[in-house]
């Protein structure tokens, strides 16, 4: 489908985003891609839109989801923006001031096992509000999220390292004893 543009000003530049053809542009869809952009200017990864973690974590979409979800206890949920390779997630809570979803009693509460469901599979995950969405701080939150799971991905690196070392060392044949059986 063809792609025309559209202007937006980022950090006080103007910057292109790309519009599909046909698609009515919503406030959703602007401010997404004015997410985008700030992350492009800020120079982070730009994020997947609305990503099924619920979903990817029990086999993918596809054929037989349901019952897979079933048998994990989770539900289809999805991120409004993710960095699923650094399991970093940023979810906007809507309706704040005005007792939307996110603040009354059923909305709350599925939202509180999808953030702890999300935090057992091992996602960091900054909530923000629509009206601070594309602030510098959510934007340096992000950052700093991204940097530190990094981070702890190279720790992890180094210490499986470390103890694969110290195995070998007790046991240099790798068999799973230190001597011969007698």
């Amino acid at each position: 489908m063809p792609k025309g543009s559209a202007v937006v000003r980022v950090l006080g530049i103007l910057r292109p985003i790309e519009v599909e053809a046909g698609n009515q542009v919503t406030y959703e869809s602007m401010t997404t891609n004015l997410f985008r952009a700030y992350c492009r200017t800020m120079g982070l990864p730009e994020p997947v839109t609305e990503y099924r973690f619920g979903a990817i974590a029990s086999g993918g979409p596809g054929k037989g989801l349901r019952s897979r979800l079933k048998g994990t206890g989770l539900q289809d949920w999805r991120m409004d923006y993710a960095w699923p390779d650094q399991k970093v997630a940023l979810e906007v809570e809507g309706g704040v001031w005005t007792g939307g979803r996110h603040t009354r009693g059923k909305g709350y509460t599925e939202d509180l096992r999808k953030y702890s469901e999300a935090a057992i599979l091992g996602w960091r995950v900054i909530r923000t509000t629509p009206n601070e969405l594309c602030k510098l701080r959510t934007l340096d939150m992000v950052r700093r999220a991204l940097r530190n799971a990094r981070n702890a991905e190279s720790e992890s690196r180094s210490t499986d390292t470390t103890e694969t070392n110290r195995d070998l060392r007790e046991d240099p044949k790798g068999v799973g004893h230190a001597g011969p059986n007698k």
